[in-house]
């Protein structure tokens, strides 16, 4: 197993959830045996869990592994906000209050018929842009960034900066030495 080389994929493409900065990220790898993806969640649960942070994988297919990192009290916050409630509910999606329930679904769709546009809810991605992408077709967007922005661009450019910083500090100190833990214990160069 390769462990230390999904560190820095890792640390790269979720530092923002890793710092408490964003519900939830996701970062992809080439296909692994189921076995190898269970030891790496057990790997860096252990790791991650002492700071309210999860790993699962969404979805394992011949060319990918796409592993869903969340921050579990930030993303039922997120989820249970009365607008995105709503939304999910006229959407199709179960009981909010059941994180378990919701993720199950989440990897059902995903498995089944691709990305539910929904998914940028779980990625923390503002209301307004989830549905500003599904009205508009991906199309007409203000700006583009770590998602497809429909509506207050300079709050998403600005959010857009902050991630950037986290993932500099994190991946900085990556490739200073330090390990994950010491990385996730000492996170507060990006705000």
């Amino acid at each position: 197993m390769r462990i230390k080389s999904y560190e820095h994929l890792l640390l790269f493409h979720c530092a923002p959830t890793l710092y408490g900065v964003k519900s939830a990220n996701l970062f992809s790898s080439g296909s692994m045996a189921k076995e190898e993806a269970e030891a790496l969640i057990r790997s860096y649960s252990s790791i991650l869990a002492p700071h309210g942070i999860k790993i699962d994988v969404l979805c394992r297919c011949d060319s990918h592994t796409l592993f869903y990192i969340y921050n579990e009290r930030l993303l039922m916050r997120r989820l249970s906000a009365p607008a995105v409630r709503d939304f999910l509910k006229k959407r199709g999606w179960g009981e909010i209050s059941d994180l378990a329930a919701l993720l199950s679904e989440l990897k059902t769709r995903i498995n089944t018929g691709g990305f539910p546009h929904e998914i940028g809810l779980f990625l923390d991605y503002p209301l307004g842009d989830v549905i500003g992408f599904i009205e508009n077709g991906g199309q007409n967007f203000l700006c583009n960034g770590c998602w497809k922005v429909y509506e207050n661009k300079e709050y998403a450019l600005s959010l857009f900066r902050q991630y950037d910083r986290c993932r500099e500090d994190a991946c900085g100190k990556y490739l200073a030495g330090y390990s994950l833990s010491d990385i996730l214990g000492n996170n507060a160069n990006c705000a």
